[in-house]
């Protein structure tokens, strides 16, 4: 077991990678061979005849030690891909990609890691983020702050290749297998900050390459909409504000599936005419999805505790509240009358309770 650990060099914790050695009291320190992790890294649109483990093994040099290349298998609509297991040294910043020869020309192919841990987007470096980067604080203390070459573009979920070949190990210990075939669910919470969210969904753009067919993602706070008609008070926002959103949604090829209850799913709790209700929660999923699951329905839930509601969705469209169940909607606190309603109720009980005390009494 202890070398089973040993051997596998990806444990992290709180978003850093844990490096492990056996332990010997005469030698404390890591050695540079030491100071590295296993990922698994992903090169997108590479040129056909590039498409071999032989080639594979060539481009992961460029990452550090290869331990095992991934292909498609045949007839794969993963498109022109591969993924490499490369041991990467910690002491250096991540590869950001290699040129290729093609022809008289060079190609750029770019690399993504697979669940890679915190990384600088300023110096490249794993184990910290640009905002803890000393190399950042000392240049900005020069005046001569460089643009950051690294940035979230880099990071990517886990993709299946399927039934992919991949006959090039260095040992047989070391192959790490792909998952079965699954769904994707990817779960969101954008910035309320219009440049940063623009920024996240880029990245989401990028990152649904890697999802396959059949996904979904969505449920957390969106913190933007695809028009004002999902927008109740306030002033309205103009039609170019929602360019970004509807961008994304179109890019990534994502339908939206019916819903029931209360169309706006946050509000500001406020009252008269400062009261604004936003659809700020939403699943989005892919046509394979909806092909999949055509009976797949959201429903919308309003919370007391919380000003968004929470949204369930259900594959076999079997949302429905019976008859007998009632749920609370917050939102009726804002109304006028509620107070009335619920004195008037409350004391029409206490008269039920006198009567029934005198009857029992008697």
């Amino acid at each position: 077991d202890k070398d089973i650990i040993l051997s596998s060099k990806t444990w992290s914790f709180d978003g850093q990678y844990l490096l492990l050695k056996n332990w010997n009291p005469g030698n404390l320190e890591f050695h540079e061979e030491e100071l590295c992790i296993r990922i698994w890294v992903q090169v997108w649109n590479l040129p056909l005849h590039w498409m071999s483990m032989e080639a594979g093994a060539k481009i992961g040099q460029k990452i550090g030690k290869v331990i095992n290349v991934v292909m498609p298998g045949a007839g794969s609509a993963k498109g022109q891909l591969i993924k490499i297991l490369a041991e990467l040294n910690l002491k250096e910043p991540i590869p950001r990609g290699t040129n290729l020869k093609v022809g008289s020309e060079n190609r750029w192919v770019e690399f993504r890691y697979e669940s890679i841990q915190t990384f600088c987007f300023y110096c490249g470096l794993i184990g910290h983020s640009d905002r803890n980067c000393q190399l950042k604080k000392d240049d900005l203390k020069r005046n001569v702050l460089n643009v950051g070459q690294y940035g979230e573009w880099l990071r990517t979920t886990h993709i299946n290749l399927g039934d992919g070949r991949n006959s090039y190990s260095k040992n047989a210990d070391s192959q790490a297998g792909e998952p079965e075939n699954h769904h994707w669910a990817v779960f969101v919470y954008a910035s309320i900050n219009v440049l940063d969210r623009k920024c996240q969904w880029n990245s989401l753009v990028r990152y649904s390459m890697s999802w396959g067919t059949s996904w979904f993602f969505g449920r957390g706070d969106f913190n933007d909409i695809l028009s004002n008609s999902e927008k109740k008070g306030g002033a309205l926002r103009d039609e170019a504000s929602f360019e970004n959103f509807r961008g994304m949604v179109r890019d990534i090829g994502a339908v939206e599936p019916r819903f029931i209850g209360h169309p706006f799913t946050w509000s500001n709790n406020r009252k008269g005419q400062d009261f604004i209700e936003v659809k700020l929660d939403r699943f989005l999923i892919s046509p394979d999805w909806m092909v999949n699951f055509p009976d797949v329905l959201i429903k919308h839930i309003p919370l007391i505790s919380s000003n968004h509601s929470m949204i369930m969705m259900d594959t076999l469209g079997t949302f429905g509240t019976p008859k007998h169940m009632f749920i609370f909607d917050g939102r009726w606190t804002n109304l006028e009358g509620y107070k009335e309603i619920i004195e008037d109720a409350l004391q029409e009980r206490l008269k039920n309770i006198k009567r029934a005390l005198i009857r029992w009494k008697a």
